[in-house]
């Protein structure tokens, strides 16, 4: 959800306010740590799985 709302908000700054552009861009740090965080939290998740179904 949080990623969602960074990438629209810099959709957003780019196409009303392309000046504004730069100031947000670290905002997409955000972005990238939780979407790797996820894709972790998915791989020990089904590792966590598969060993307690079997």
């Amino acid at each position: 959800m949080l990623a969602g709302t960074v990438y629209l908000a810099g959709s957003a700054l780019s196409l009303f306010l392309p000046d504004l552009s730069p100031v947000f861009a670290p905002a997409y740090g955000i972005t990238i740590v939780v979407e790797v965080a996820f894709a972790l939290c998915l791989l020990f998740m089904k590792g966590a799985v598969r060993k307690a179904s079997g």
